[in-house]
C-alpha cells in the first residue's frame, strides 16, 4: 500500500491553543488563541521554539509568509491584517507591524516564483461584503488595486492560475462564485443548497479544490 505521507510529533505539551500555522523557511509559525505566536525550527538535536509573546493582543486566526520580494509575515488577528517584517520576529523586542485594513474576518495570498515567470505577490482581504486587492510591485508594503462589493460575506478565497492571477475563487454560504478582479465580474458556479462551512483549496495553476 502507497504511503503518501507519514506524521511525526515535532512539539508536544504545546501550553497555548492552536489557531493557525504556516511554514516560512526552516520555520514553522503557530498562531494561538492566546496572542502568542511560536517560531518552531528543526535542530538535529531537536526541536527549538521560540515564543514572541506580545505579537498579537487577541487570538491569531491566520498567518501567511509573502517571500517574493522580501520576507514578511500577514497576519490576522482580531479583525486587522498587519505586516511584519520577519527579521524583527526574531528580535527580543517585537517591533509593531503595518496595519493594512480592519474590520477583515479572512485573507489570501497568491505569489509567483517561478524562474520563467514576473514576480508578483497579490493579497485579497475580506471585510464584510467587500474584497480588498493588494499587489506588490517590490520589496516594501503592498499598494492597494481596488475595492469590490459581493453579494454576502466571504467565507473561504483562494487564488487561481499563474503570474499576476485575475481569478480569485468565493466561497459563500451554500454557494461557491469566482470574481474576475480586473472585470469586477462575479459568476456564480455551483449552489451546494447546504449549510456546509465553505472550504476553498489551491491544487495547480488550472485547478481549485472546494467542499460541496
Amino acid at each position: 500500500m502507497l504511503e503518501a505521507f507519514h506524521s511525526k510529533e515535532i512539539y508536544g505539551n504545546v501550553p497555548l491553543q492552536i489557531e493557525c500555522i504556516c511554514t516560512f523557511s526552516d520555520f514553522l509559525l503557530v498562531g494561538t488563541r492566546q496572542g502568542t505566536l511560536l517560531l518552531l525550527s528543526f535542530k538535529s538535536t531537536g526541536t527549538e521554539v521560540k515564543t514572541i509573546k506580545l505579537f498579537a493582543k487577541k487570538a491569531i486566526t491566520q498567518l501567511a509568509a509573502v517571500t517574493v520580494f522580501s520576507n514578511q509575515l500577514v497576519s490576522l488577528s482580531d479583525g486587522q491584517v498587519t505586516l511584519h517584517e520577519v527579521n524583527t520576529l526574531q528580535s527580543s523586542i517585537q517591533l509593531p507591524g503595518t496595519t493594512l485594513t480592519s474590520g477583515a474576518s479572512l485573507f489570501c495570498i497568491h505569489q509567483s516564483t517561478a524562474e520563467n515567470e514576473e514576480k508578483s505577490a497579490q493579497l485579497a482581504v475580506a471585510c464584510r461584503k467587500k474584497v480588498t486587492l493588494y499587489h506588490w510591485v517590490k520589496k516594501g508594503l503592498p499598494q492597494e488595486v481596488k475595492e469590490v462589493n459581493v453579494y454576502d460575506v466571504p467565507r473561504a478565497m483562494v487564488f487561481s492560475g499563474k503570474g499576476y492571477s485575475d481569478q480569485l475563487y468565493l466561497g459563500f454560504k451554500g454557494k461557491y462564485a469566482r470574481l474576475h478582479t480586473t472585470s469586477e465580474q462575479l459568476k456564480e458556479l455551483i449552489c451546494t443548497g447546504k449549510q456546509l462551512e465553505a472550504a476553498l483549496a489551491w491544487i495547480d495553476e488550472k485547478s481549485v479544490g472546494l467542499c460541496k
